[in-house]
């Protein structure tokens, strides 16, 4: 069960022009290591396959991927890919990378509404504070006003680093912007793990900023319980 209640229509508009609230970012965890049980091995073509092991708690950190497995029950994070942007000791915070709203972000950062970013997408990050904006950033070094999450992607509640990026038309591909986020109480990803809700894998940026986020949970979907296809959209 995630820390608050179920939304039950992620897709629809979030909160009303305004109301949007970005705060400061929080001293940055440990980034996630190489010593997962998943392989991170890289293959040629559209699709590649990743081995996996049995469901295993220990796979949890900062920098993972969850895949929704068919059988979550949650009606939360039915068909979700979840980066993790945090996971400690007090818990897990992730980001929902593939559920595109139809609100634009101008309608709830009205500053930009004379930038080229006016139009662009918000995410719905998760059901635990839908008033607040977080962003996603693609870049080979540390933007200011962010931490890292993996090994190129950043994550920030700037509203400047928001403003200074959506106004460039180089950098737009490389940021999503995400109302609310999902959150679990200490153990209780664990604990999601071990009763099999979850597939585990390690972030890739292709995937996280994939430019078809609405299919990207069926293309990920294991076909073989023993393996995850992970797809590269970028031309």
């Amino acid at each position: 069960m995630p820390l608050t209640k179920p939304i039950t229509r992620p897709e629809k508009a979030l909160v009303a022009a305004g109301a949007i609230i970005l705060l400061a970012v929080a001293p940055a965890p440990p980034v996630a290591g190489e010593g997962s049980s998943v392989s991170r091995a890289r293959a040629g073509g559209d699709l590649r396959t990743i081995q996996l092991g049995p469901p295993d708690p220990a796979d949890l950190a900062q920098g993972q991927l969850l895949i929704a497995r068919r059988e979550l029950p949650d009606p939360n994070f039915v068909e979700t890919v979840v980066l993790l942007i945090r996971y400690d000791e007090s818990g897990a915070m992730g980001l929902i990378v593939n559920r595109p709203t139809e609100t634009g972000l101008a309608a709830l950062v009205p500053e930009l509404e004379e930038t080229g970013a006016r139009d662009a997408t918000v995410y719905a990050g998760g059901p635990v504070e839908r008033d607040t904006l977080m962003m996603l950033v693609r870049s080979d070094a540390t933007p200011e006003e962010s931490r890292a999450v993996s090994e190129d992607i950043y994550v920030s509640r700037s509203l400047a680093l928001l403003k200074r990026l959506s106004g460039d038309a180089a950098t737009r591909d490389d940021l999503r912007v995400y109302a609310g986020y999902a959150g679990w109480a200490p153990g209780q990803l664990a604990a999601e793990i071990e009763r099999g809700d979850w597939y585990v894998i390690p972030a890739d940026s292709e995937i996280v900023f994939d430019r078809r986020p609405l299919g990207l949970w069926p293309r990920l979907l294991p076909r073989d319980p023993d393996q995850v296809a992970r797809v590269l959209s970028r031309p």
